[in-house]
């Protein structure tokens, strides 16, 4: 069977259910960052096709995570990813591989490594993009240690120095 983004994405949008707007939105935008940064930056078909895979279900476990502790945070989200994502997957009749593949980039997808390979580092740049852009405060500083400690790729570093120039009050410099 084919692994089409499509039904992944229709999968994901169906799991989320009638209150999962935010997550939608979130999962949305991750996973156009994503495929702009793997595409800007030249990495073949199917490590670009990995990569919104695994944007499109990294945040699964949300929902349980919030149910469980009353938020989702990262490191909890990477706990749980598994439990969430293989059902999923499987019943969309995935590879073994492929499913594989996802859970183990969404099981670390908070967790920054400088071995990090770069289908994990592109999912992260657009993750923390993302969650930088959705926060209710921008937080300039936080945005700028991303960018010295974790961010990685030309295109990932361009796009975050995009975001905090256009977070910066008239006057400010990074």
């Amino acid at each position: 069977m084919e692994e089409r983004i499509e039904a992944l994405i229709e999968a994901m949008d169906k799991f989320y259910g009638e209150d999962g707007d935010k997550d939608r939105a979130h999962t949305h935008s991750v996973w156009l960052v994503a495929k702009t940064i793997a595409e800007e930056e030249g990495l073949d078909k199917n490590l670009v096709d990995i990569i919104e895979k695994a944007a499109v279900v990294h945040d699964a476990s949300c929902p349980l995570c919030r149910s469980l502790y009353g938020k989702a945070e990262g490191r909890m989200q990477e706990v749980h990813s598994r439990e969430v994502i293989e059902p999923l997957l499987s019943i969309l009749g995935w590879s073994k591989e492929t499913k594989e593949k996802l859970i183990d980039m969404a099981s670390r997808h908070h967790t920054y490594s400088d071995s990090d390979p770069i289908e994990d580092v592109v999912l992260k740049e657009a993750d923390a993009i993302v969650n930088l852009s959705e926060a209710e405060e921008f937080d300039v500083n936080k945005a700028i240690w991303y960018g010295a400690n974790v961010f990685k790729t030309k295109t990932g570093k361009f796009l975050l120095e995009k975001l905090i120039r256009a977070n910066l009050g008239e006057g400010e410099e990074i």
